[in-house]
């Protein structure tokens, strides 16, 4: 959280920005020609977990004065807030690089791509002008994986896979 004051005249700009990356592989091979048999199971979670926030105050400060000498008002300052809060999740079951690879799946793979935020993803409080508030998500989940060349994958019977790629929970 990043606080600024902007009250007596001054004014208060403040930024808040958070990023946060997940990837995640049940079965990772580098390139070259790789054999991979799942007969198990593979569950595989990528869950970036980000908050920014921001807290600004601007606007006129008053104060009441002592012994009944009534009250003193300063002119305003202005308050700005931007939060800006970014998620990356990436998650394969099983992923290779580039080559000849035979991938067999006779088991599970269970994948999940799904961003956690800390509460409000972005947030600005007490801004005198409208706030800025950005959230970017991107969520991938993949069950198997190739880079390029041939590649041959099977499921076999009895085989399950299931990914899930969520956005921001509401």
């Amino acid at each position: 959280t990043v606080f600024a004051d902007g009250d007596l005249g001054g004014t208060a700009n403040a930024t808040a920005t958070s990023t946060a990356t997940a990837v995640a592989a049940g079965v990772w091979a580098g390139g070259g020609n790789n054999t991979i048999a799942n007969v198990g199971s593979l569950a595989v979670r990528a869950m970036p977990t980000a908050k920014a926030a921001t807290e600004v105050s601007g606007g006129k400060i008053c104060i009441t004065l002592p012994f009944n000498l009534g009250k003193w008002c300063g002119s305003g300052g202005d308050g700005t807030g931007t939060s800006n809060a970014t998620f990356t999740a990436d998650a394969a079951g099983i992923y290779v690089g580039d080559g000849s690879n035979h991938i067999t799946n006779a088991g599970t793979i269970d994948v999940l791509a799904a961003p956690e935020p800390d509460g409000p993803s972005a947030a600005v409080s007490g801004a005198t002008k409208p706030a800025t508030l950005n959230t970017d998500v991107s969520s991938v989940a993949t069950g198997i994986r190739t880079g390029n060349g041939n590649n041959t994958v099977v499921n076999e019977t009895g085989g399950v896979i299931t990914v899930e790629a969520r956005a921001l929970p509401t």
